[in-house]
């Protein structure tokens, strides 16, 4: 199973941000190198690079 993990943080400006993870049965497969601002823009991120690079979509989406 292919799930995506979105994990919030604030930044030194107070601003709260988003990484992404990619996790397959478990097992971490890819981070994402890019910090967003808004989670949506990561989760989408995030599919994209399902997608591109593993030809098809996540089975489930958590945010943290």
């Amino acid at each position: 199973m292919i799930e995506i993990v979105i994990e919030r943080s604030t930044n030194a400006e107070g601003e709260a941000t988003y990484q992404w993870k990619v996790f397959d049965d478990d097992q971490e497969i890819e981070t994402g190198r890019n910090t967003h601002f808004s989670a949506d823009h990561c989760e989408e991120s995030a599919v994209e690079f399902c997608w591109s690079q593993l030809g098809y979509k996540p089975d489930k989406v958590t945010r943290h």
